[in-house]
């Protein structure tokens, strides 16, 4: 099986579901109640590289001192849940470039940083990825346009993905031909998904035209979707 794993290492947070009003109150609550509204970080180890999905920079508009070590501390101890350090990683993916999902870059100094269109007014060296073009095998780049203008995603090909399981009896449950779409915030949450909502509240946002069509095609593609912030879930539409 060339990707190996697959870990969702740390769950990002968002200021509004797709049922909340766009409330300042609202904010100010979930902020009082720790809720950071950092993206979800997502480990793919490979044959040939280990790469990261997004960074996940909590209250990203708290650019202090304070903040960035403390997001730099718990990304690192997020990892190290699943035995992995900063130096394991090899290359970090970015979907696009919002603080939230860029802001912890620099645990990483010896990784290349891989995206699909590099932002101009940032001083990152960074390898640009074409639409459906391979970063490893099985591990492709997918342009999901609308959130911002320059968005991707990326495709995972899993072969048989097999997971022992005491609950019946030691058998072993198996999952045949999967695809996961770790799709960044083009699928923002899936309350917004099941909803046919978008994050539309940046100052960037492209176009929902092409938020409808980039939805669409991860809709066609994905078994299952990680969202740029929340839990996995299964893709009903598709099924």
């Amino acid at each position: 099986m060339v990707i190996r794993r697959v870990k969702l290492v740390k769950i990002g947070t968002l200021a509004f579901e797709a049922f909340e009003k766009p409330d300042p109150k609202i904010r100010l609550m979930k902020h009082f109640c720790g809720i950071g509204t950092g993206s979800n970080v997502v480990y793919i180890e490979a044959d040939d590289q280990n790469i990261l999905v997004d960074t996940g920079f909590d209250y990203e508009d708290n650019v202090r001192w304070r903040n960035s070590e403390k997001n730099r501390e718990n990304l690192i101890n997020s990892l190290s849940h699943y035995r992995i350090a900063p130096e394991d990683i090899d290359s970090v993916f970015i979907t696009h470039w919002h603080r939230d999902h860029f802001g912890n870059l620099d645990v990483f100094p010896d990784a290349e940083i891989l995206t699909h269109r590099a932002h101009q007014q940032l001083d990152f060296r960074c390898r640009e990825i074409g639409d459906q073009k391979e970063i490893a095998e099985g591990v492709m780049v997918l342009a999901t346009p609308g959130h911002t203008e320059h968005h991707a995603s990326l495709v995972l090909t899993l072969d048989d993905v097999c997971q022992e399981s005491s609950g019946f009896a030691g058998c072993f449950q198996g999952i045949k031909s999967s695809c996961i779409v770790v799709a960044g915030d083009a699928i923002v949450s899936h309350s917004y998904y099941l909803q046919n909502k978008f994050w539309d509240y940046n100052s960037d946002f492209f176009s929902e035209e092409h938020s409808i069509r980039s939805q669409q095609m991860i809709s066609e593609l994905a078994d299952y979707i990680i969202p740029g912030h929340g839990t996995v879930f299964y893709n009903v539409r598709r099924g």
